[in-house]
């Protein structure tokens, strides 16, 4: 897939990580949109398709396994990258990949390591 006509989906609940991911993944030609929350992510996926989510796994109120949960649960097939930098949260890496994960980076993640998971996902 050409990475111009890529739509992507961060959700993480540190801006810090949105922008970071969001400038890079732009800078390669994709088109992403970002957000802080599951909740806020599945009213986007209501409306908008997206080849790729890229979703944190450790966020307040929905965490990422229960936003996987929920995009599988309403139809929505598309790819997943998980990332945690919190312990806890990289435990659930592989409950991730059974509901459908393609990929998972641990934070601090590089740009080399963010752009080839993308790249490998949507190429896949």
């Amino acid at each position: 897939m050409a990475s111009e006509t890529a739509h992507i989906l961060v959700v993480d609940d540190d801006e810090s990580i949105r922008v970071t991911v969001e400038i890079i993944l732009k800078t390669e030609g994709y088109n992403i949109i970002t957000c802080k929350n599951g909740y806020e992510a599945i009213e986007i996926l209501e409306n908008k398709d997206f080849h790729l989510v890229i979703s944190d796994i450790v966020m307040p109120d929905m965490d990422g396994i229960g936003f996987l949960r929920s995009i599988r649960n309403f139809g929505k097939q598309l790819d997943v990258i998980m990332i945690s930098g919190n312990q806890i949260g990289r435990r659930f890496f592989r409950s991730a990949q059974l509901l459908g994960a393609k990929a998972s980076l641990t934070k601090p993640f590089s740009r080399t390591e963010l752009v080839e998971a993308v790249k490998s996902v949507l190429e896949g």
